[in-house]
């Protein structure tokens, strides 16, 4: 979403990228219109790039391989972090004024990205990203309140059996996994079922408008590959490292018999956090542990939203997502772009 620049000279020198979650796709970020973070951000000035991370179904495509291909699926967030990510931010600049630095926004599994890319990669991430802001920071989610965490110590054993059984694209393609939440489409007692559900996973109520609802369920899912699914549930069992595949494929690509663990300290971009206390996924505590991993450097400030209406999805669906969220962070990042 380019802008002019006109708005604010200072902004046009910082394009900011906004990454989503799991299980979604971009359209997040667009979900509420005008008040929806990426035009808010446009009406501030800045040029806004909206990424979808391979595996969503904007992003099935492909130069050898179709979706139908086993190898299409084999996909860690390792890949995303530090293959694509490297890749968007240099076409971004490529199309950026001289010396911009970008702001990176990542929502819930986002945030997790832009922590290994410059866990793994430091200087560089300190040369071209101006600043990360983290809503709902997925670090290590050891006190995750979400059913999530029942699943999570089961997750090899799923890709094994997902794996033997060939069922990659059935548990990863949109397409496919659309079928799990076209019932919730079907009527509005359903759709309000539905949020109930929805709610057990993301915090015990959502502030969400009745014109939000039929839009959430027509995004969602986003597709996404079965190793992202289990990469992620290594997070809610503490630890947050590369993809750890069996140990004799870990002694090939690692030299050890278990992923390496990624340092968070060495991050020297400036990082603000923003949580809420109601959000059962990422919840406080491990926003304040992440927080506190960080080096001195990094830490540009941290943000509690404690209400009781305001949970995981609502920082890019809730319908006062612009007052308690967004308006604040304009505040927030002007200050931090001024010379």
């Amino acid at each position: 979403m380019p802008n002019d620049g006109s708005r604010n000279p200072h902004a046009k020198k910082h394009p900011v990228y906004l990454q989503h979650g799991l299980v979604a796709t971009c359209n997040n970020f667009l979900a509420l219109q005008k008040d929806s973070l990426a035009f808010v951000l446009w009406d501030a000035g800045y040029d806004v790039w909206l990424g979808n991370y391979r595996g969503t179904y904007p992003s099935e495509e492909h130069v050898n391989l179709t979706t139908r291909d086993q190898k299409f699926w084999e996909t860690s967030m390792d890949d995303v972090a530090l293959i694509d990510l490297p890749a968007i931010f240099h076409t971004i600049l490529a199309h950026s004024k001289p010396d911009s630095k970008i702001i990176y926004i990542g929502h819930s599994l986002g945030t997790t990205f832009a922590l290994m890319y410059a866990s793994e990669l430091p200087d560089e991430a300190k040369t071209i990203i101006k600043m990360f802001v983290l809503l709902c920071p997925a670090y290590t989610l050891k006190n995750m309140i979400s059913p999530y965490k029942v699943f999570a110590p089961f997750g090899n054993w799923v890709v094994d059996t997902v794996r033997d059984l060939r069922l990659d694209r059935i548990v990863s393609e949109a397409q496919e996994l659309a079928r799990l939440t076209a019932p919730c489409m079907e009527s509005p007692p359903l759709m309000r079922l539905c949020m109930q559900l929805y709610n057990l996973f993301y915090g015990p109520k959502a502030d969400f408008g009745p014109e939000i609802v039929p839009v959430y369920f027509r995004q969602l899912p986003g597709g996404t590959s079965i190793q992202i699914l289990n990469h992620a549930a290594d997070l809610v069992l503490g630890n947050f490292r590369k993809y750890n595949y069996p140990p004799q494929v870990n002694w090939q690509k690692y030299g050890s018999s278990k992923a390496p663990f990624l340092d968070v300290s060495r991050i020297e971009v400036p990082t603000y956090i923003v949580y809420s206390t109601q959000d059962w996924a990422t919840p406080e505590a491990d926003a304040i542990h992440l927080y506190r991993n960080l080096n001195e450097k990094a830490q540009y400030g941290i943000r509690k939203i404690d209400l009781p209406f305001f949970n995981h999805i609502d920082f890019v669906m809730g319908r006062h997502a612009r007052q308690i969220v967004y308006d604040p962070l304009m505040e927030v990042l002007n200050q931090a772009i001024m010379p």
